[in-house]
Parts: structure tokens; sequence; C-alpha cells
């Protein structure tokens, strides 16, 4: 389920959702499922003639630079099982890397030297294919090591089929705790979505894309002091709502996974 409401992951001009028909079809609680939104890509890529310049199950093993950095003459790009002379498979002017933050999955050494065929080590990004060996009658206890948003998925998932669940998130900064929390409904009812992604507040965020914006000048400069005192006071302010919002005091449990958070960067 991709947590964001129908309009946030769809192109302008191709709705998600047919035109004339409910925005709430197919979807849960006006959340995305994953299958209608890879359906949707599928199709987009198909209607926009983007299937046929795309090489599927191609892994680049290699990437060098042609000429030198002060006369470049673009890149030679290199793929497992490429041509048997050692030639570059691809040649290319200019080159967009776009890999993403988890294209390859990330195991501290330690635990997979512990895994083994009765104890298998599954990364997140593979419960969908190892969802039977999770759901498994004689298993009956999970951990789940990590504390980003798959692990959230991964434990809400594993409780879900009634399975005994133990979270184990390092007690420092880099475990940082679980911080994803925010209703999807906030104050006054309205889509927390809606509140962190409107014209308004994006103006509280400083771009290199927009200096000479007015806006930029007043609540980031350091030209106005009111204004860069006020950008501080609503990020503390909506921290403040958000993070009452989550119910870490709700439960023992719940006092676990506050966040750890230097002390000047607390709301």
């Amino acid at each position: 389920m991709a947590q964001q409401p129908v309009g946030a992951y769809e192109y302008p001009d191709v709705p998600l959702v047919p035109e004339g028909q409910s925005k709430h079809l197919g979807t849960y609680g006006n959340l995305i499922p994953g299958t209608m939104l890879c359906e949707y890509l599928e199709k987009f890529a198909k209607d926009e003639g983007l299937l046929d310049r795309i090489i599927f199950n191609t892994k680049v093993i290699r990437i060098e630079k042609r000429g030198t950095v002060e006369n470049p003459h673009g890149w030679d790009i290199f793929v497992q099982g490429g041509k048997p002379d050692g030639s570059p498979d691809y040649i290319c002017d200019k080159l967009i890397v776009a890999t993403g933050q988890t294209s390859e999955e990330s195991i501290p050494e330690n635990l997979l030297a512990a895994g083994s065929s009765f104890v298998p080590i599954i990364h997140s990004k593979y419960m969908g294919k190892k969802y039977e060996i999770l759901a498994a009658e004689n298993v009956s206890r999970i951990a789940i090591y990590g504390s980003g948003k798959s692990a959230l998925d991964a434990v809400y998932m594993c409780a879900k089929m009634g399975k005994r669940v133990d979270w184990i998130i390092r007690p420092d900064e880099v475990g940082a705790g679980a911080a994803y929390f925010a209703p999807a409904v906030s104050v006054g009812g309205k889509s927390t979505n809606d509140l962190i992604s409107s014209r308004y507040a994006g103006k509280h965020l400083p771009s290199l894309l927009a200096m000479n914006d007015g806006w930029y000048r007043f609540f980031h400069s350091g030209a106005s002091t009111f204004g860069y005192w006020f950008n501080g006071f609503y990020w503390r302010h909506l921290s403040k709502v958000l993070w009452k919002s989550m119910g870490y005091n709700k439960s023992e449990n719940g006092k676990n996974l506050v966040p750890t958070i230097k002390p000047e960067d607390r709301p």
C-alpha cells in the first residue's frame, strides 16, 4: 500500500482514477494499493512509448568517462555478461544515475553469518516474495531489525498475522527510533499530506532554485528578523502538533519507540 492519497502519485495529464469515476475507486481509505500504482505506471510507460527504451534485468558493473575531465566525450557503460571483447556495452553523451537509495539491500555481516536454512534472514524488499515463509504456521516469532519505514511496515504485517514480534532498534542517533507515526488526518480533520505539501508549506523550505523569491528573502535570508524567527516558530509548532498526534505516550511499548533526537532539534 502506497502511503500517499490519490493525487500524490500521478502525472498531471493522466489521472490515476479515470475521469468520471469515484476518487476512491479501488483505493483503501483513499490510499493507493501497490498493485493499482504498478498497473498505472506500466500503462503510462506503454502508452508513452517508454517500455521500448527500457533495458530490463541489466546490472551495470562499471562506468568510465570518455576523454578527460577538461575535455569529456561522454561515458562508457559496462554491464554484467556484456560483450566478450571487453568493449563498452553502451556509450552515451550524458549520464543520469537514478538508482535510488535501496536498489541493493544492506544486511549487517554479523546477521549474514548467523543465518541458516532454519532461521532465514529476509530483507524487507523481499517480504512479498517470502510472504509464505513468514506466514507459515510453524513460525511463531519474528525479529525485525531496523527502524525505517520498511521496518514499520514489516512489524505491522507480522503482528497482523498473529506473530510475536521483537523489534530491534539501536539505542543511538544512528538507530534513531521510529519517527513515522504521523496520522493520515491532522488537526482540524485535514489530510496531513495536504498540510505538508501545500504551496504555503513549501515556502518554509529553503531552495537554491528560488533565492530571488520574496518568501525566501523573508523566511530564510536573514534580511527580516521577524521572518527568520517566524520560520523557526512554524517548524517548532508543526513538530509539536505532529509529535503529540503520534501517541508515543499511550503505552509503555510506545514510549520505547520515541526517536533519539539531539536536544537542539526537539520540539
